[in-house]
Order: structure tokens, then C-alpha cells, then sequence
């Protein structure tokens, strides 16, 4: 598993073009994790989930020990990274079912090493496909309510899936560390995302995050308070870094302590598939 614990971003050098292409996922890669993670796979198990256009990518379901939750944690990890990524994604994977969540950690789109990192912003509207994958398997099984999980560039992946939707399903949001890197092409602006969200939103960083997370943690406050977004919380973990290194219980702690607090504020379905 050595071989997946660095980023695709940390392996390329950040080139930035002008003339944007049409770049597709590396299914071959996305094969391989699937693989690899299976062999090692100690709590879940390897899904294979289908976009309506028919397309397979790997995910990790991982059932609740308490089912008195009707809500489902779909999780989206960050930038060229797997669904059990050991920071921040595996710990909440592994331990939010055990406090009555189930949770689906998705493959997001993930390009050839050969692919300039840039070109990850293109990958969006594929990421919303996979969102919608997520929601319908999770609505097979009997779950009403669902909840969008992301880090850092899994975050942004979601306040986009969030704003290019016209009929989503989702009932509440929760960005860790949330960021939008400036070499992406094309580019997210957060703060102008962030003004069209008003379902429950949960704002988690920590106070040695990368300092632009922090740096930029009262531009998101007002960009939520614009939206009159009345269930928006903005919290800091003292001591976490970007990595939640050594924080991650407390980090589960204070999603789960959120996410009692939101749950029943949640609406029944209406039963619509996202446009």
C-alpha cells in the first residue's frame, strides 16, 4: 500500500496551460487501488457502483453497528488520493458507523501520473456522476437522509456537486479543511460556491491547518452568513494540523456531536433524482 500514500499532486510538478483538454479518468489506476485496498480491507468491502451513463468506479461500504440512523455519510476524499485514505478519510470511514452511521467512501476521479495535476479541476462534473451513483445505492438500501463528507479538495468537490445541482438529494455538508487550490483549471472560487449553500454545513479545520485554510476562515464565515445559511457551524480544532495527525478521535467526535445536532432537521425525500 506504500505506493498510495502519496498524493498525485505531491508526484507531478504543478503546470499550469492555457489551453485546457478534455481529460478523462485513468480507469486502470482506479483499478489497481480497488485491488490493492481490497487485499488489505480489514472493516467494509469494495463496491463497484455505476453512473447512469454506465461507467464502474470503486467505493467502500462499511455498515452501521447501531441502525437507528436513517442517514448515510457519503465521503470524498482529497486530491489524487483512494476512499480509505489514512488521513482523515479512514478514521471517519471506520468509526462514524460505529456510532450509528453507514458509511460510503467513493473513488473520485483520479488522472494518469502523466496528466498535469491542473487538469483535476476538470474532473468535476465526473465527481457529480459518482455523487449520484452514491445517493441511489444508498437510497436501494433503504436510507432517507444523506449527508456529503469531504476533505480538502473532496471538500470543494462538494460545494461544487452542491451548486451544479439543480435537485439534489443531499441534507446537510461537511467540508474538513475545506480548499480549493489555485492551479486548478478551471478554478473554484470557494467563497462565491459557498453563498448558494443553505442546507446544514459544518466549517472543520484545525489551527495548524495549511495556513491558507486558516487564513481564510472568516471569509468563509461571511460567505455562509450571506447565504443566510441559519445552520452553519464553523468550528476549530485546537492543535490539529492539516492531517489530523493524533486528532483524529476528537475529530470524529465533533462530526458525530454535529450531526446529532442537524439530524432531525432533516426533510423527507421527495423522491426526485438530482438533475
Amino acid at each position: 500500500m506504500q505506493m498510495l500514500r502519496l498524493p498525485a499532486f505531491l508526484l507531478l510538478a504543478v503546470m499550469i496551460v492555457e489551453t485546457v483538454q478534455a481529460v478523462s479518468p485513468d480507469s486502470g489506476r482506479e483499478k489497481l487501488i480497488a485491488t490493492e485496498l481490497a487485499n488489505d480491507l480489514d472493516l467494509g468491502e469494495i463496491l463497484w457502483l455505476e453512473t447512469a451513463a454506465g461507467n464502474e468506479f470503486p467505493a467502500i461500504f462499511y455498515e452501521a453497528f447501531l441502525g437507528h440512523h436513517d442517514t448515510g455519510i457519503i465521503l470524498l476524499h482529497g486530491l489524487g488520493a483512494h476512499p480509505d485514505w489514512p488521513d482523515v478519510i479512514a478514521p471517519l470511514r471506520r468509526a462514524l458507523p460505529m456510532e450509528g452511521w453507514p458509511t460510503l467512501s467513493i473513488q473520485l476521479p483520479i488522472l494518469s501520473l502523466e496528466t498535469p495535476v491542473g487538469f483535476y479541476g476538470e474532473t468535476l462534473r465526473t465527481a457529480r456522476a459518482r455523487i449520484h451513483a452514491a445517493v441511489r445505492y444508498l437510497s436501494k438500501l433503504g436510507f432517507r437522509n444523506y449527508v456529503l463528507l469531504g476533505y480538502g479538495f473532496g471538500a470543494a468537490t462538494g460545494v461544487h456537486y452542491l451548486t451544479h445541482v439543480k435537485k439534489h438529494r443531499i441534507d446537510a455538508f461537511i467540508g474538513v479543511s475545506m480548499m480549493a487550490r489555485k492551479f486548478l483549471s478551471p478554478g473554484i472560487d470557494l467563497n462565491a460556491r459557498l453563498r448558494e449553500i443553505t442546507i446544514p454545513l459544518l466549517d472543520i479545520y484545525g489551527s495548524r491547518d495549511n495556513p491558507v485554510i486558516v487564513n481564510t476562515a472568516a471569509d468563509r464565515r461571511l460567505a455562509l452568513k450571506s447565504a443566510d445559511n441559519t445552520v452553519y457551524h464553523q468550528l476549530e480544532l485546537p492543535d490539529a494540523d492539516h492531517y489530523y495527525a493524533g486528532q483524529s478521535t476528537v475529530l470524529v467526535e465533533a462530526v458525530s456531536n454535529w450531526l446529532r445536532s442537524v439530524e432531525t432537521m432533516f426533510q423527507i425525500p421527495v423522491g426526485e433524482e438530482p438533475e
